[in-house]
């Protein structure tokens, strides 16, 4: 957003700054990239909690969401990400390829 500030000669327009960070979406992602540092091992929700300085309550609620959304499974262990994650990264590598293989094409 641009604000445009009066000066006594000119107009001078200076950017202003907007916090566009959502605490719940920040919380979302960094659960979620934790989680992607030991794929193999289950997480508890107290160690995530520590590991990223959220409260329990928040830490509940986000990985609720993100267990409906199949990100990640509750197990008896704890937390892992779920299989939709994978899919998705398997979709984003296939297009890469794709993309990749359209631009050496037309660079042959």
């Amino acid at each position: 957003m641009i604000e445009k500030i009066q000066d006594s000669k000119f107009k001078i327009q200076k950017e202003k700054k907007t916090d566009f960070t959502n605490e719940s979406q920040q919380n979302l992602m960094k659960i979620v990239e934790y989680l992607a540092t030991d794929v193999f091992r289950a997480t508890t929700t107290q160690e995530i909690c520590e590991a990223l300085n959220i409260t329990k309550s928040k830490a509940y609620w986000t990985l609720q969401n993100l267990e409906l959304a199949g990100w990640v499974e509750q197990q008896a262990e704890g937390w892992k990400l779920g299989p939709r994650l994978p899919r998705i990264a398997e979709k984003v590598r296939k297009g890469i390829e794709e993309n990749i293989k359209l631009y050496l094409e037309v660079k042959g």
